[in-house]
């Protein structure tokens, strides 16, 4: 049946359990094995270890790790000042803790990851997943559904994304790739580099380069004291235009625009030069520092905007769909 135990300055090693695990003590550690309902594990300044619980598992310490496994539904684990590692997790999952790295991977469920000063590490999750961190890298990567991640001081890596992904962070380089939705980023003192993009990509950062590439959707960036450089872009998508906005400041625009592509342009700048080797249909007046024109049909706008820089306007070779 169901059991319960209370312990203060000793360990507590539960097996074979048929029913309910309470266990709980202080200044030492809490192991399990093959609780068949539901666990509750809660000590202070102890590790939590174990393996195999048929249903919900909660566990509450610190200043230890927690490592547990094969869980039978959803996992809540507060911790303080240590390490958690989660895997196969058949539910939601709920992890925080600070000064401790977090490790979680096969959660069938939705994640939420809350972590200070020390890295997090979320894999496969089945759900979407929201991510809280400051002052250390975050990878998430094989994520079913939309990513949200909120950071600081910190580098950011999303991979293999199913859906909608946001990522907000300063001081540190956001890398995406293979976005299943629309892409938007957030961030300051940082760099932006992004490729095979299912949607549109909204780009915001400074004093560091963007680089997108591979965007099936319309482009938005807002950079300041830093490079820019959009390839693989897809004017029209299902027969509508996407539009493609630039600006930035003291750092080159480099775009390549798909041959063949309906586009209406318009580039301008101070301080720096213009170049295209564009087959455009000018209008207006032409100078070194501003250029406006129209490619086939001038249907999708195009709009670069830059000063004390340059632009760099390229053709390519027609670009289909971003890969997946």
């Amino acid at each position: 049946g169901d059991v319960t135990v209370r312990n203060g300055n000793g360990s507590v090693d539960a097996r074979g359990i048929a029913g309910t695990a309470d266990l709980a003590t202080t200044f030492a550690s809490i192991s399990f094995f093959d609780v068949r309902k539901r666990l509750i594990a809660q000590g202070s300044n102890g590790s939590v270890k174990g393996t195999k619980v048929g249903e919900s598992a909660s566990i509450d310490t610190s200043f230890g790790t927690v490592d547990v496994s094969d869980i039978g539904g959803a996992l809540e684990v507060e911790n303080t000042n240590g390490r958690i590692l989660a895997r196969d997790i058949r539910g939601d999952a709920r992890l925080k803790t600070g000064f401790g790295s977090i490790e979680a991977s096969n959660i069938t469920g939705s994640a939420t990851v809350t972590n200070s000063n020390a890295s997090i590490s979320l894999a496969n999750v089945g759900g979407a997943a929201e991510v809280h961190s400051s002052f250390a890298s975050i990878t998430a990567k094989d994520i079913r559904r939309e990513l949200r991640v909120i950071s600081g001081n910190g580098s950011v890596t999303a991979t293999h994304i199913g859906g909608e992904t946001y990522v907000k962070t300063s001081f540190g380089l956001v890398g995406a790739e293979h976005i299943g939705g629309a892409l938007t980023v957030d961030n300051s003192n940082g760099g932006v580099r992004a490729t095979s993009i299912q949607g549109a990509a909204t780009v915001r950062t400074s004093f560091s380069s963007v680089v997108l590439e591979g965007i099936a959707g319309s482009v938005d960036v807002d950079n300041q004291n830093g490079a820019v450089e959009i390839s693989g872009l897809t004017v029209k998508s299902g027969g509508r235009c996407n539009s493609f906005a630039v600006r930035t400041s003291f750092a080159p625009i480099r775009i390549f625009i798909p041959e063949g592509s309906s586009i209406n342009l318009s580039a301008r700048t101070s301080f720096g030069k213009i170049t295209s080797d564009l087959p455009l249909t000018v209008s207006g007046v032409m100078s070194g520092d501003a250029l406006s024109g129209t490619m086939g049909g001038g249907e999708c706008e195009v709009r670069l905007t830059n000063s004390n820089g340059g632009i760099e306007i390229r053709r390519t070779a027609a670009a289909g769909p971003a890969r997946k």
